[in-house]
């Protein structure tokens, strides 16, 4: 914690000074440290480490960190300024550093958590925050990228976003990972199913491995009939930002959006960049019951969640009239990313279920 600290004073000064450092969370490649400051500005850092003992994990934490970065940047160029992402601080994807790891520092737009405020908001409120939401969203939807499909790692030389598979599903049976863009859709998901596959292998043995195994080359040979390949605008490479959770969302005192913070931007065609805000969906792993806020608070009830959707669908289509349309092409495919990125076998096979009898009764052509 005090190398922590000497790190974050030596880019900030010794003028400002350092009122709190506490972790808020870990995985196998990093640690999160939110950081307070006497002038009320809120930061995060984040650490690339190696909790488990892996040699891949600076790596991946170097290239994690400059995809974001670069992503962050961008994003500060194309978006109005009313529209708010952290600021990057600092980045350093070297060990030459008080920490001896890479280490990143973002300054969050001004604010609180919506988690936090959430059961204390009037309806109006609530209105005007997802309206807002839904403009940043539709705004960042507009943004047409170059590259095919990934997590972005970096500008090439003219400045353009470069992409490669996302750096935490990279794992593969062989320990090889390509660092190129993928070339289709298809190709981003045959990465991910053997990326989940892998995962089942390690954590639950070759029998979940196996029934994974023959369960990604059904959804490979159904994947077409879902994928709106013959609609180009559907098809158009655009920038994702976060997954808009509550926890990601930043209102100000006036209990209007401050800005939103993320964890990774990914290039995706559009039918799965567009989305509809976590806290307001019900459908697959985002339900009521995955939301992040505490037993004692008020969730939306679903009388408010199915306005609210109709408020974000609406305003996100004055920004761009497809937008709407990729929401509801994409919904398939986007509950199947999810219960892959979860690796949740059980959900996917229900999904192959109802995607099967939907086209079996003619629901889907």
């Amino acid at each position: 914690m005090f190398a922590l600290v000497e790190a974050i004073r030596a880019v900030l000064g010794s003028n400002r000074r350092i009122l709190s450092v506490f972790p808020t969370s870990n995985d196998p490649h990093q640690m999160v440290f939110a950081v307070d400051i006497d002038d009320d500005s809120a930061f995060t850092a984040r650490i690339g480490c190696n909790l488990n003992n892996d040699a891949s994990s600076l790596p991946i934490s170097q290239r994690r960190y400059a995809g974001e970065a670069a992503a962050l940047s961008f994003l500060s160029t194309v978006l109005p300024q009313s529209m708010l992402v952290p600021t990057v601080t600092h980045l350093d994807l070297t060990t030459n550093n008080p920490l001896g790891l890479p280490f990143i520092l973002l300054e969050n737009p001004f604010g609180d958590e919506l988690t936090s405020i959430l059961s204390e908001l009037t309806f109006e409120e609530k209105e005007r925050i997802v309206r807002q939401v839904a403009e940043l969203a539709a705004q960042i939807y507009r943004i047409t990228l170059s590259t095919v499909c990934g997590t972005i790692s970096g500008v090439d030389a003219r400045g353009n976003l470069m992409a490669s598979p996302s750096p935490s599903r990279s794992e593969s049976p062989d320990g090889g990972r390509s660092d190129r863009p993928f070339d289709s859709l298809k190709q981003y998901l045959t990465h991910e199913l053997k990326a989940f596959i892998h995962r089942l292998s390690q954590d639950e043995g070759p029998e979940a491995a196996h029934e994974a195994s023959l369960l990604a080359g059904r959804l490979l040979e159904l994947f077409p009939h879902i994928l709106p390949s013959n609609d180009p605008s559907m098809m158009r490479v655009t920038l994702a930002y976060s997954d808009l959770r509550e926890g990601c969302i930043i209102v100000n005192e006036d209990n209007c959006l401050a800005g939103v913070i993320g964890k990774k931007a990914t290039a995706l065609p559009a039918c799965l960049s567009a989305s509809i805000p976590a806290f307001l969906r019900t459908d697959g792993n985002y339900g009521q019951d995955e939301m992040d806020l505490d037993d004692d608070e008020s969730q939306l009830v679903s009388e408010e969640i199915a306005h609210l959707q109709n408020v974000y669908i609406e305003a996100a289509r004055r920004i761009d009239p497809t937008f709407p349309i990729a929401l509801a092409k994409g919904e398939r495919i986007r509950q199947m990313f999810e219960y892959i990125s979860d690796g949740d076998i059980n959900n996917l096979l229900e999904w192959e279920d109802d995607l099967r009898n939907d086209l079996k009764n003619g629901s889907i052509s």
